[in-house]
């Protein structure tokens, strides 16, 4: 992540790909198909106006020690547009705006002559065109901007001024530096409702250069005063992780103004196999975080399950921190850390059941009045690796062990107790189960 990968007209301009970045491609092509199928597809109908921007597109192609070559994120993202528009099948359009941002001219200028094209998208790679597909359903229209400036720049002068709250807006910001992106910008992208960001948070640099030398540009360009100032001597590694993870969390929270944020760790390999000379590492070390920032708990859903596909470790650092990491698959192996993790199969479902048990208890959130599984999964979706079906799962579990009770609206609009196993409603009330029921009908602390 230190040099900066370039492209220029030719196949060996293209720069190699590393397995960390592969793992990262792959989850934004697998969020945005989702992203796209979840906010168009809903409801009776659903989202159908959206703007995609990639702040730091590069060039679009890379080379591949395995396959030979590798597909970057300007291809995948539409590709991934296209998946969720099929996947969604709605019967009314569905309107794309893609913003591909680059500073350098070279990197934009591949992208639009030989990447785009050799991936048939040649048409959208035309400046001002647009491109309409008449499905089985509704049809699709994509546009595509290129602006060969700094991101920055161009978020500031065209996208924010010119944002229209109609559409929903989703940024791809994955910058080779860690001060390409301030922290102003992001809390006005947090401000719109209908907006999220996946942003690399560079930790790893962050910590070598922005906490020693660099520390009043890490200031400046993050508003970080006050924040990661812990020293770390005489601390073993795991205490240094888990600190600066929590510090990433507070700090896009407060400064950035971000309801909801998860976190996808990039663990080093002990070698670096890209280095001209092979540099040994801390084999434990986060080099950078995915960031996901939302205004709202469907999509740190949404973004959880896209994560868990890509995992192969969920790692439990002391403190009860969780999240989700990925390490290249020829280091990782189970019991083979140094840092004392939890290393859990990726189909564990007991052990994120268990984790969710265990928080769900600990704060209490379940008493006698009950409290609406909606509000039950928005208070603690951040703080787990469970997706929906681990919440289910425990659910179920601890009504058939007697602990709790599920209460459901009748067709009256009276709660009474519902034996359902699975797809709970939002307005479902999940309370501790009463020794002594007399009445299938009560009046709850929600005013029913």
């Amino acid at each position: 992540m230190s040099n900066k990968p370039s492209w220029s007209k030719n196949d060996q301009g293209k720069p190699r790909i590393d397995a960390h970045t592969k793992a990262k491609h792959k989850v934004i092509e697998t969020y945005i198909e989702n992203f796209i199928c979840t906010l168009y597809g809903k409801g009776r109908k659903g989202i159908t106006d959206f703007t995609i921007v990639d702040g730091f597109c590069g060039g679009g192609d890379y080379l591949d020690s395995e396959s030979g070559s590798w597909r970057g994120s300007p291809t995948r993202i539409i590709e991934a547009v296209r998946s969720g528009y099929e996947r969604a099948s709605r019967n009314y359009n569905l309107d794309i705006e893609y913003i591909f941002i680059d500073e350098q001219k070279n990197h934009i200028d591949y992208l639009k002559s030989i990447s785009l094209p050799s991936h048939g998208l040649e048409k959208l790679a035309c400046t001002g065109s647009e491109v309409t597909q008449i499905g089985d359903f509704g049809s699709l229209t994509e546009s595509l901007t290129f602006y060969e400036q700094e991101f920055e720049k161009i978020a500031q002068d065209i996208i924010l001024p010119s944002w229209n709250d109609k559409r929903f807006y989703f940024f791809l910001l994955d910058p080779c530096g860690w001060t390409d992106v301030t922290m102003n910008t992001i809390r006005q992208i947090n401000s719109h409702k209908k907006s999220e960001i996946l942003f690399t948070y560079m930790i790893d640099s962050i910590r070598r250069f922005g906490l020693t030398k660099q520390r009043d540009i890490l200031d400046r360009t993050f508003e970080a005063q006050g924040y990661f100032s812990e020293k770390f001597k005489d601390y073993e590694v795991e205490h240094e992780q888990q600190y600066f993870r929590n510090e990433i969390i507070r700090l896009f929270r407060d400064k950035g103004k971000a309801k909801f944020v998860f976190t996808f760790a990039l663990i080093s390999d002990s070698i670096s196999k890209l280095a001209q000379k092979p540099i040994k590492r801390d084999s434990n070390r986060v080099l950078y975080y995915l960031i996901h920032l939302s205004n709202h708990e469907r999509a740190v859903e949404v973004m959880k399950e896209s994560f868990s596909r890509e995992k192969n470790l969920i790692y439990q650092y002391y403190f009860e921190v969780y999240g989700y990491a990925f390490r290249s698959s020829e280091f990782y192996q189970r019991d083979q850390l140094d840092l004392r993790l939890d290393n859990i199969n990726v189909d564990d479902n007991d052990f994120c059941v268990g984790i969710l048990a265990k928080q769900i208890v600990n704060s209490k959130l379940i008493d006698d009045k009950g409290i609406l599984y909606g509000d039950l999964r928005r208070l603690t979706v951040e703080k787990n690796p469970s997706l929906k079906n681990h919440y289910e799962l425990l659910i179920c579990q601890l009504r058939d062990e007697g602990e709790i009770e599920i209460l459901r609206k009748n067709k009256f609009g009276k709660y009474q107790i519902t034996t359902a196993r699975q797809k709970y409603k939002k307005d479902d009330i999940v309370q501790r189960r009463r020794k002594y029921q007399t009445n299938l009908f009560f009046k709850s602390k929600f005013g029913i």
